[in-house]
């Protein structure tokens, strides 16, 4: 999955409307999946547990962008 980082920061704020700068996990699998139908559960759990460093069951936009390319 190729995603610029405009198309990651869009989709980050569309699931963060409480404004907390963190989304769900459950929402980042959902952004996941919305642009790479095709990867299998294993596949985005895989990428969901290196996202989610802190292990704390929400994703922040810091940990996001640290997988971004630079």
């Amino acid at each position: 999955m190729k995603l610029t980082s405009a198309q990651v920061e869009e989709a980050f704020r569309r699931y963060d409307t409480a404004g907390k700068n963190e989304i769900s996990a459950e929402d980042f699998k959902k952004i996941v999946k919305e642009n790479d139908p095709t990867a299998s559960d294993d596949e985005v759990n895989r990428l969901l547990a290196e996202v989610d460093a802190d292990k704390s069951g929400s994703i922040s936009y810091e940990e996001i962008k640290k997988l971004l390319p630079k």
